[in-house]
Parts: structure tokens; sequence; C-alpha cells
């Protein structure tokens, strides 16, 4: 017993004629009456009454056909599902980001992703960056978005670079150099820096003694703050300065100002990390909204960059 014959059997329970049931099958009507034969031998069960002019249901084919109807209709919802799998257009999709660096982009990225496929379940963790492979590897995790990545990728795990901007430091307005029109990150040996420790996690400070360390000096650190929010008031309470990403650049305040770094190959970018083994479609079509967002948000700041260095 097979699909097909639910199907022959229901065309000719609805039209009551062979003829017109093998037409709409796009079946020979001696073919049709055959598997409609092999049916009934099948189940043991007489379906029609018929003679050379008349066709008519059993009562074991009146409760046959309502059973048909619910079986062919769950077969053509289980191929929709399995098509809109196929395709990604539902499931889940689990991301974790460092939020004050994703929200640049991240935010219509997801808005984007949500208009196209509104049946993918979407959840946004906040995760440190250095907990992130971990949960990967684990499985509780699809995607993670993470900022200054090495480049070193654990064991089966893949990275791309989403967006990549420029560095800036943030300082007190009084700072001598916040005067200057550029500075370099030479220019800063002798300050005293602030780092934000994620959760914990010691990156942001890794990453600026690693730059400072391309730049031929050991930075000296000060304290360090629990979040992004609280290293604004830090600077503007004189502990000292910090770098961050230009993407974190906030409105000027009486308490502190940023200054890009003119430093021609000094880049910040935030990295997309996914297991390499992991095919969920889901995190295929969200990787290339995002990657196209993040791309056009870099190029519309490289032209405001453009617009402000540029001839008078």
């Amino acid at each position: 017993m097979e699909l097909r014959h639910f199907r022959y059997f229901a065309a000719v329970a609805e039209t009551l004629s062979f003829t017109r049931a093998a037409a709409s099958l796009r079946l020979a009507q001696p073919s049709l009456s055959k598997q409609i034969r092999n049916f009934e031998d099948e189940i043991g069960v007489r379906l029609f009454d018929r003679d050379r002019n008349h066709v008519a249901l059993t009562p074991a084919g009146a409760v046959m056909l309502g059973e048909a109807r619910r079986l062919l209709s769950a077969a053509e919802l289980a191929v929709r599902h399995a098509r809109a799998a196929a395709e990604g257009r539902t499931g889940e999709l689990r991301i974790a980001a460092v939020s004050p660096l994703t929200l640049a982009f991240l935010p219509a990225s997801l808005a984007h992703f949500r208009a196209k496929f509104p049946d993918v379940r979407v959840s946004l963790l906040e995760r440190l960056s250095g907990g992130i492979p971990a949960a990967l590897r684990s499985g509780d995790l699809d995607l993670g978005i993470v900022a200054a990545w090495d480049g070193r990728n654990p064991p089966g795990i893949t990275s791309k670079c989403l967006l990549q901007c420029p560095v800036v430091a943030i300082m007190p307005p009084a700072h001598p150099l916040a005067r200057k029109r550029a500075i370099c990150l030479r220019d800063l040996k002798d300050e005293t820096f602030l780092a934000v420790r994620f959760s914990g996690s010691g990156r942001h400070r890794a990453w600026i003694e690693s730059i400072a360390r391309g730049a031929g000096f050991k930075p000296r650190f000060g304290e360090e703050t629990e979040s992004p929010d609280g290293l604004p008031g830090m600077v503007a309470a004189g502990r000292g300065i910090s770098l961050v990403a230009k993407i974190y650049e906030r409105h000027p305040s009486p308490g502190y100002t940023f200054r890009t770094l003119s430093d021609p190959d000094l880049q910040f970018g935030l990295h997309a990390l996914w297991m390499s083994a992991n095919r969920s479609v889901p995190l295929a079509n969200f990787m290339k909204i995002a990657a196209r967002d993040a791309a056009a948000l870099q190029a519309q700041a490289a032209k405001r960059r453009g617009r402000r260095t540029g001839p008078a």
C-alpha cells in the first residue's frame, strides 16, 4: 500500500468517474481501474459499487474517503514543512553577541532577517566572548559575534570578519592630545589605560596590549570596569584613557571625547564564529544578511570619513 493508492482512490471517489479521475491524474483509465482493484484487494474491502454506467461509494468507501483526505492533507503538510526547513524558513537560530559593539548593525540585521523569515525563532543571548567557542561546541549556540578575534580558530570552528572599523581613543576633553588634529597610538605610550572586563573576560585588555606591542610599547593599566557603559564615567573622572572601536563612539559630553587614531593599519574587527559542521540553513541565511548590513555600514562610515578628510 502506497500513498499514490490513496490519491488514486480519492480522485475517483470525489468525481465518481474513472474517466474524469484518470484524466486529472494523467493516467490511462485501464491502469487506474487496475490500481483501484489492487487497492481493494490489498485492504480486503470493496470501496465502489460500479458497472459500465454507474460508480458509487460503498459505506466502507465513504469512510475511506474521509481518512484518505486526512492522510493526503497530512502528507502535503509534511512536504511543505520539509521544504520550509530546507529553505531555512522555519527552525531556530541562537546568537550570542557583545551588545555594545554590535548595536551599529545587529538590530537592523535581525529586523531584516525576521521580515524575510518570520517563522524562524531567534534567540539573542549575551555571553562573554571567551565562552562562545565552548557554547558553540556544546550545541548551545549557532552563532557568536566576538570582538577583536585573533584569527586562531579552535578546532572545528570557522570565523568570518563581519566588520572592520578604525580605533578611537576616549579621553577627557582637557587632555593635551585632545587638542591635536591627529594622534597616533605611539602618542599614548605614557598614558594609563582603562579596560572593560566583560563578565570576567580580559579580552579588551588583551586587545589593547596586542596593538600597543605592535606600536613598540607596553601599556600601563589602571582600573577596570565590568560594563562598557562605565568606561566614559571613569574617563571623565580622570582615571585614564582607553581604546575602543569607532562603532562604540558616543556623542561627546563635557566629560569625555573621542579621537580617531591615524595609524594606517590599525583596525578593529568584529568576527562571526560558528561550528564548521553546522549545516543550519537559518544560520547561512542570517550570515548573508548580517554580512551585507555590516558591509553597508562600513561603506557608509568610510564615505563619511572621506568627506571629513577631503579638500575643503
